[in-house]
């Protein structure tokens, strides 16, 4: 596929916007010293979440090379995919592989991914549950318990 790329004039506005910025924390009457970004956006700017989103985008890549669907707004990311119970360990092992997956890129891409914010449920009805031993995915050098609630933009559901 031949994406397009950002030139001429365009470019030249997102280097201008993304060289030398500086960010400083305002608590009260204090102010922190300057410090000059290597990386990214100042946190609260208007084009951050834009921008991480056009970072970001390899992401669907990878979901759709381990075949799941996905939601995903400004940071969070969720993925599913509907399966028979007895799939259910290709599933974990795709999820497995896909978690790698994005852990590589995004260590490659200076991100790292938050093991202890990343939620793992599976949904079933209770018969069907019973039937499953898995009880983690692999993150790299981590192990994520798959657990009974997660937490979708700031709410808990629990299963």
């Amino acid at each position: 596929m031949n994406k397009e790329r950002i030139r001429g004039s365009s470019l030249t506005w997102f280097e201008s916007y993304l060289t030398n910025r500086q960010q400083t924390v305002v608590t009260g009457q204090y102010r922190s010293l300057p410090v000059t970004l290597r990386y990214g956006v100042p946190q609260g700017s208007v084009l951050g979440p834009v921008l991480f989103s056009l970072y970001a985008q390899p992401f669907t890549d990878i979901f759709d090379t381990h075949g799941f669907s996905y939601h995903i707004y400004a940071d969070d990311s969720q993925l599913y995919r509907l399966t028979q119970v007895n799939d259910i360990s290709v599933v974990i092992q795709s999820l497995n592989e896909c978690v790698i997956d994005v852990s590589e890129w995004m260590a490659a891409n200076k991100l790292k991914l938050n093991e202890e914010k990343t939620d793992i449920i599976i949904i079933g009805t209770e018969s069907k549950l019973r039937n499953i031993e898995i009880q983690t995915v692999n993150s790299n050098n981590q192990e994520l318990m798959i657990g009974n609630k997660v937490k979708n933009l700031g709410v808990f559901n629990s299963f």
